[in-house]
């Protein structure tokens, strides 16, 4: 096998790094990374892949292949599991088998090889993908490809020793190394784009559960004065759903003399680069009922000062200035009284 055919060979099987990475892609935005599918499918993904590229083999003699199987094997247990990796192996030693030759034996122990490397790496990890290091896939490729290639070795016929040793091995080797870094490479950055995505989306799920059990009114404005938030209270104050509510300014949603008073507050809390509070009677749309109510708007800036948008919080303080109506009232009856006596 001359080293041009090598390396087309190596380009086809390169094809199967794309493609095991597309679909792991297209299965983190369709499936949970913990969920049993996810593991049945990555297994079988890893499965096939590993056994295409048996089918796309470098022969060095009748039976005695190599490949990149191992690239693929060591890593379902990495990124699919337990579960995964025994998918992956029993598909993987079905499809040597079937090819059969000599060198069948050693072909089956590079598969266990690989997975349990892949295997005792998981479980080193405990589960925690966040662990995992860039410079770990190099390790692993050398640790699957050393041992697998010193069982090749055992195995290969006395003529052929020399070409595998000093000539063909080491670039192949060195090519899967490097592969297997190249894989690992782009699984781990799709592995922590879901979990950043992930992340924020958790983390935006539980803001928003805190948003709407407020009692007070809450919405964001971003800086064109369009609604970029709001909470169930301000739903009920406008009459219609979040949903509908976004992307609308004040005159949308409210009538104009309500808006411009509004936008007026708005803009006094902008000018002034800090919080601004005024009083105001609202009335609901969701029933009609009227509140009172305590409003602080405060600007949101952006590190280089430019302006964000400006966050709004109504209290209802009906009570507090219906006590205080009373004290008022009270207070005048009181003096009036003095004064004619």
């Amino acid at each position: 096998m001359i080293l041009s055919d090598i390396i087309k060979t190596y380009l086809a099987q390169g094809a199967l790094i794309l493609a095991i990475y597309g679909v792991l892609a297209i299965l983190l935005e369709k499936t949970n990374l913990l969920s049993r599918v996810y593991e049945y499918i990555t297994g079988i993904v890893f499965g096939f892949t590993a056994s295409m590229a048996m089918l796309m083999p470098v022969a060095f003699h009748p039976g005695f292949i190599f490949d990149l199987r191992g690239v693929f094997l060591v890593f379902a247990p990495v990124f699919g599991g337990l579960t995964s990796a025994v998918i992956a192996t029993i598909i993987a030693v079905l499809t040597r088998l079937i090819i059969g030759g000599e060198g069948s034996i050693t072909g089956l122990v590079s598969i266990l090889i690989a997975v349990g490397t892949g295997t005792i790496y998981r479980i080193l990890l405990k589960g925690k993908l966040e662990s995992i290091r860039s410079h770990h896939f190099l390790l692993l490729g050398v640790a699957v490809q050393s041992l697998t290639f010193g069982g090749f070795l055992y195995f290969l016929p006395a003529h052929l020793m020399e070409l595998i040793i000093f000539q063909l091995g080491p670039i192949i080797v060195l090519a899967n190394v490097s592969l297997t870094w190249l894989l690992g490479f782009m699984l781990q950055n799709r592995v922590k784009h879901y979990q950043t995505t992930r992340s924020l989306w958790s983390t935006t799920q539980r803001l928003k559960t805190l948003l709407h059990t407020l009692p007070d009114l809450v919405w964001l404005k971003d800086a064109n004065g369009n609604y970029a938030a709001c909470n169930k209270r301000f739903e009920n104050f406008v009459g219609h759903t979040e949903e509908y509510i976004l992307g609308k300014t004040d005159y949308d949603l409210f009538k104009s003399e309500i808006a411009e008073s509004f936008q007026n507050h708005d803009q006094l809390a902008v000018e002034s680069r800090g919080p601004r509070t005024n009083e105001e009677e609202i009335q609901f749309a969701i029933d009609g009922h009227r509140e009172m109510v305590e409003t602080i708007k405060t600007p949101i800036f952006n590190p280089d000062e430019s302006l964000i948008g400006v966050l709004g919080i109504a209290r209802n303080i009906s009570d507090h200035a219906r006590i205080e109506k009373q004290l008022r009232t009270s207070e005048q009856r009181f003096r009036e009284s003095f004064e004619k006596s």
